[in-house]
């Protein structure tokens, strides 16, 4: 099997098309298509239904990117150790994915300063909700809310937040007092990946209570939900660094924080062995803005991205 061509498939599937591919990898359009049919002719199978308007992933091509997106990864990464031997500049291609909240607050400025520190390293940034596979989906490594440990993936922390239950003046005073003795049932906006189950305990200057929330939405992202919190929709639980400055300024009402539960941010990447240069200077780059490694995420959102 030709593995230019194995490389360029994978290209072509992580960033979603041809036009894509072509443009993070400086290669012509057609070359990049002359060269995955060649693949698909050479193994038998389609791997991709393109046209001028479409593009999907065939069942063959999904099952062949997750076999060969890790070896092609692997791959790379020998390239890159071997180049950067004995501490030179890193070089070569770092996909990251991370969680859009923080994605949006934080990783631009990230990026920017990475870029000034090693310019040859080429540094793409995926934000999305839902969880990420390294090893399947071609990147590097990713940023995770609380990432369980596991045996295929080395995790880091690096910081954390403290979820709050929020609401709108308005919407709290509706509610009224809130029972320590019994499940406060509460209309809650949800945020679709929200990890802990009901009924939630928060503890508010040492006063307990336990909350029922009852969806009345969900909301995909949390920028959304705290949107919507912020109209007087409901209740949320969300994360300090998010409304820190709207409790600051009596836009939000803080009810409680979450017991016990921390929101732990981490990242995460498939091996100890053979961990590029450029991966590692990232990881550092990171340790470096968290220096404690369990510090929490500054609540007050405009000095959070002046501090990185």
């Amino acid at each position: 099997m030709d593995l230019n061509a194995l490389q360029d498939f994978v290209l072509v599937v992580s960033h979603g098309g041809f036009a894509a591919a072509a443009r993070a990898q400086g290669t012509p359009k057609s070359s990049l298509s002359r060269r995955v049919r060649d693949l698909e002719e050479k193994l038998g199978v389609r791997l991709l239904d393109r046209t001028s308007r479409t593009f999907r992933v065939t069942g063959e091509g999904s099952d062949l990117f997750e076999q060969a997106a890790p070896t092609i990864s692997g791959l790379e990464d020998v390239e890159h150790a071997l180049r950067s031997k004995g501490g030179g500049e890193p070089t070569g291609r770092l996909r990251i994915a991370a969680p859009t909240l923080f994605g949006n607050f934080f990783l631009g400025r990230l990026a920017a300063r990475y870029y000034a520190a090693y310019p040859r390293v080429e540094l793409e940034i995926v934000v999305g909700d839902r969880t990420i596979d390294p090893l399947a989906e071609g990147f590097d490594a990713a940023i995770r809310v609380n990432s369980p440990d596991t045996s295929e993936l080395v995790r880091r922390r690096f910081a954390s937040c403290r979820m709050q239950l929020v609401a709108a003046p308005a919407a709290a005073a509706r509610a009224g007092k809130l029972s320590p003795s019994k499940p406060n049932e509460l209309p809650t906006v949800f945020f679709d990946n929200f990890p802990i189950t009901p009924p939630w305990v928060v503890v508010d200057r040492g006063r307990r209570f336990k909350v029922a929330p009852r969806s009345i939405m969900r909301l995909s992202t949390l920028t959304m939900v705290r949107d919507a919190v912020l109209e007087g929709a409901g209740f949320s639980m969300l994360p300090d660094t998010l409304v820190g400055d709207d409790i600051a300024d009596g836009s939000l009402v803080h009810l409680g924080d979450l017991d016990g539960v921390d929101v732990d941010l981490s990242i995460v990447h498939p091996s100890r062995r053979l961990v590029s240069r450029r991966l590692r200077t990232f990881i550092d780059m990171l340790a470096e803005t968290f220096p404690q490694g369990e510090k929490p995420l500054p609540k007050n959102k405009a000095r959070w991205s002046r501090s990185a």
